[in-house]
């Protein structure tokens, strides 16, 4: 019981409202346990497919835990209930919304989602450690992998040039070296992945919420979506956000106001990814006009997972259809168009569910 108020506690406190891609996400507070699923530290044996399992044919009807209600996370889960319908006519894999924090908690020991899709590493990585706003340690074994469902989503330090020459701003150290009054938005709490890095990356630059208040700048949790407005009316002087170049937003402001993309501590940022289990990446000059050098920075990955409610044949065929239907899937945003299939069976760190395992060896992408 004293687990329970403690954990309701932390929900209150983290009620709030997150935006991503465009769409609106409810708080990344891990929701209450509606299961009895074992979800401690403890490793489990990985499980191995049945010698004799052959796909059954019946068409797939599960609801998926989302992420944002609109914008490219909603996009992206009602293209993949598309692909198991044009697989397994039929078929509903009802996506709804929620959030990471939430959304693990519930296919690790719910009782209705057995699939959750948008998740990035740094979400499992948090329950893993059992960090806020999770309220306990969680086995990676908790979470299986059926696919990645987009790559690289890389961190940009979006600036005005203005502003950043005026301050003799040439990293993002100087913001502290200078005590700069800058005004940075991140994106709001609930939005698990990109307000973890945001605020990982300004601690490590020496950058705290206190000090910056102190030197006559604040960071704004907002939405992306309104990020950009006060950027281009000059309320907001840099954003911290994570998307793939050439961002359409980053390009529209950057005609408003001459812009920059303000560089990184490696060290910092190759800390983040260690402890996260992200990727190095680098943003190539010339993806905006602004760019002259690379830019390093964090990709990150986001993924479908599977809990303990998943089957065998499940998984099979959610791998079977994104594979199986990914012409499909390129052509619903011209963002998709950058991905292929072997990205559906890349390398995570994770372990695969079995049944899609077994999909992705049938077809060469896992060895």
């Amino acid at each position: 019981m004293k687990t329970k108020k403690w954990y309701i506690s932390v929900v209150l406190l983290l009620a709030v409202f997150a935006t991503a891609c465009g769409g609106t996400q409810t708080p990344d507070a891990a929701k209450p346990s509606q299961g009895s699923a074992p979800s401690n530290e403890a490793s489990a044996p990985k499980k191995e497919i049945s010698a004799d399992f052959v796909d059954d044919k019946k068409p797939v009807n599960v609801p998926i835990a989302g992420q944002a209600a609109g914008g490219l996370f909603a996009l992206a889960g009602e293209a993949v209930n598309e692909m198991v319908r044009r697989e397994y006519p039929g078929s509903n894999v009802a996506y709804e919304p929620g959030n990471m924090a939430g959304d693990l908690v519930e296919i690790a020991e719910g009782n209705k989602y057995p699939l959750t899709i948008g998740v990035s590493s740094i979400a499992v990585e948090m329950a893993a450690a059992g960090q806020a706003p999770f309220p306990k340690k969680f086995a990676k074994e908790n979470f299986k992998v059926v696919s990645t469902v987009t790559a690289n989503m890389q961190t940009h330090i979006f600036a005005n040039k203005a502003f950043a020459d005026k301050h003799n701003i040439k990293t993002l150290a100087d913001i502290k070296n200078n005590k700069v009054p800058a005004k940075i938005a991140t994106n709001q709490p609930g939005n698990l992945m990109e307000h973890t890095i945001a605020n990982f990356i300004l601690d490590g630059h020496g950058i705290t919420r206190k000090e910056l208040e102190q030197w006559g700048g604040s960071i704004l949790d907002v939405p992306n979506s309104e990020s950009y407005g006060l950027f281009r009316d000059g309320r907001v002087d840099m954003i911290i956000v994570s998307t793939w170049p050439p961002d359409q937003k980053i390009l529209e402001a950057s005609r408003v106001k001459d812009s920059m993309l303000i560089p990184m501590n490696k060290d910092v940022v190759d800390q983040f990814i260690k402890k996260y289990n992200v990727k190095q990446s680098t943003i190539k000059a010339g993806a905006y006009e602004f760019l002259k050098e690379d830019y390093y920075t964090i990709g990150s990955d986001l993924l479908i997972l599977a809990g303990h409610l998943a089957d065998d044949q499940l998984t099979y065929k959610m791998a079977k259809s994104l594979y199986n239907q990914f012409d499909y899937y390129q052509k619903v945003h011209p963002l998709f168009k950058q991905f292929n299939k072997e990205m559906l069976a890349a390398d995570t760190g994770y372990e695969f569910h079995p049944g899609a395992e077994k999909f992705y060896k049938e077809v060469g992408l896992i060895k």
